[in-house]
């Protein structure tokens, strides 16, 4: 959507440090899940395939999905909707 490019360019001028986290759940035909921070002490955050900026990576999220314990690096964007979610 519109919105979504807005946030992700504006996201992406930013200098700031990813936060690192690993996959808790991932539902492979929905393709979402769930990450825990590591870098900080975060809650757990909602994370969908649509969100990786890396097209080989979100194909991947896609297709076979994440499993359990794999790291990834993201951001943290706030939806319109209050909820934290991350974005790879």
């Amino acid at each position: 959507s519109e919105s979504r490019r807005r946030s992700r360019s504006a996201s992406r001028g930013r200098k700031r440090r990813r936060e690192q986290g690993v996959v808790n759940t991932w539902n492979t035909d929905k393709q979402f899940g769930f990450v825990s921070c590591t870098s900080s002490n975060r809650a757990d955050l909602f994370l969908h395939a649509e969100y990786f900026e890396n097209d080989d990576q979100r194909n991947r999220a896609k297709t076979r999905g994440l499993k359990r314990g794999d790291k990834i690096e993201f951001d943290v964007e706030e939806p319109q909707a209050g909820k934290k979610s991350a974005q790879a």
